[in-house]
């Protein structure tokens, strides 16, 4: 999921915890951990205890400085090319 929200909405909590009951705690989620600013804490749903929360890297594997703050007690932190991705473009114009 890479939407995210400084508080928590209520709809999709009951549909993550939906999921999460319904697969007997068996289940995934992973999503943006924030995007804003270094000064902002993680937001929902990022925050929410089943959740993986993703932060965003670059190529070099840095991470960027929108991402919040790391956590003292965790010791893993998950990211992800965030920026700046090389690519290829296809055009169907064949140029």
């Amino acid at each position: 999921m890479s939407f995210r929200y400084r508080k928590d909405k209520l709809d999709i909590k009951k549909v993550i915890l939906s999921g999460v009951l319904s697969r007997n705690k068996k289940i995934l989620y992973f999503t943006a951990a924030a995007n804003f600013s270094i000064k902002e804490p993680k937001m929902f749903p990022a925050q929410f205890t089943s959740i993986i929360f993703i932060r965003d890297s670059n190529v070099n594997s840095f991470f960027l400085d929108f991402n919040p703050p790391p956590r003292e007690d965790k010791t893993i932190v998950y990211s992800m090319l965030g920026v700046n991705i090389p690519g290829v473009l296809i055009r169907l114009d064949g140029k």
